[in-house]
């Protein structure tokens, strides 16, 4: 049942009278009628996603003895993570990919599986990186990767000679992290973003926004909030006497700690730029919800951590 909630979640933008094309041609949303309120599905869809895997997972008691069950596992998690990047976000479903592979992990499947998957994952990538031209050549247009992804990975490996937006982006990110020094600019003074040249500095590029104005003192102790919350949930799920309440919270963590890596990573240069957003910094109200909820959740699992079925 969650399976089929999760996939109605995802393609609920494809429903006519629900779809919702925001500005500068945003997709993925969609808008309820008769309130006006706008939503993105698929915040709700990697919160969806956890419990549908912890649920599987918790069916084995913490040890997946078969390769057959590791392998149905992996299947079942493969069904929304295509199902989100059929939809054109390849951000957020590696966000449903890494939360829900770490639930299986933590379900007890075996090492040498989990690292013989992270194997077969990167001949995987690396097979589609190379017919990616030979495909777009014989069909004339993008089939297996989008322009705009190939962009951001030739950013990626080299942000030096790379002649795009995205090059521009990344360089104007780490201009605005660099020159906030030790202290920052202070409020109101972000030069990088009040001036314009920092590009979406409240929602992809917040945290460059946040380096510049407080700094690294700011930068710094914001991470330490991060680790602060995962290490409190982290906590949360070991007092747990049940196992599903267990993987949900470790889902959850993963969920918050890849999100986190991945947008501070990108401001850097550390990581390829997606529009994965900044767990509760960035600007957007789906974003800020589901987040919201999720901290919700934890603080309800630590009220029944006893006694829970």
């Amino acid at each position: 049942a969650l399976l089929v909630i999760d996939l109605i979640v995802i393609f609920s933008p494809k429903i006519p009278g629900l779809s919702y094309t925001g500005g500068l041609g945003m997709t993925g949303w969609i808008k309820i009628p008769g309130i006006g309120l706008t939503f993105q599905p698929v915040e709700l869809a990697k919160l969806i996603t956890i419990f549908f895997i912890a649920t599987l997972g918790s069916q084995y008691n913490g040890r997946i003895d078969t390769v057959r069950d590791y392998v149905k596992l992996c299947g079942m998690l493969s069904i929304p993570f295509l199902a989100v990047v059929a939809m054109g976000d390849l951000g957020s479903g590696l966000v449903v990919l890494v939360s829900g592979a770490i639930v299986i992990c933590m379900s007890g499947a075996r090492r040498e599986w989990v690292l013989s998957t992270l194997a077969l994952l990167v001949g995987l990538v690396a097979l589609i990186l190379a017919l990616d031209s030979v495909f777009d050549s014989l069909l004339g247009h993008d089939v297996l990767i989008k322009q705009y992804q190939m962009n951001r990975l030739t950013v990626f490996i080299d942000p030096d000679n790379a002649d795009s937006d995205d090059a521009y982006n990344l360089q104007q990110s780490l201009i605005a992290v660099g020159s906030g020094g030790f202290f920052g600019k202070g409020l109101g003074h972000a030069t990088q973003s009040a001036g314009g040249f920092l590009p979406e500095f409240h929602t992809d590029f917040v945290f460059a926004f946040l380096s510049e104005t407080f700094g690294f003192c700011g930068s710094f102790l914001l991470l330490c909030l991060y680790v602060l919350l995962i290490l409190s949930t982290i906590r949360v799920a070991f007092k747990c006497e049940s196992l599903f309440l267990r993987l949900s919270c470790v889902g959850i963590v993963g969920m918050w700690a890849f999100q986190t890596f991945e947008n501070i990573g990108m401001c850097i240069g550390m990581m390829p730029i997606t529009g994965i957003p900044l767990p509760f910094i960035s600007f957007g109200s789906s974003s800020m919800m589901i987040q919201l909820l999720t901290v919700g959740i934890v603080q309800s699992i630590w009220r029944h951590r006893s006694g829970a079925a």
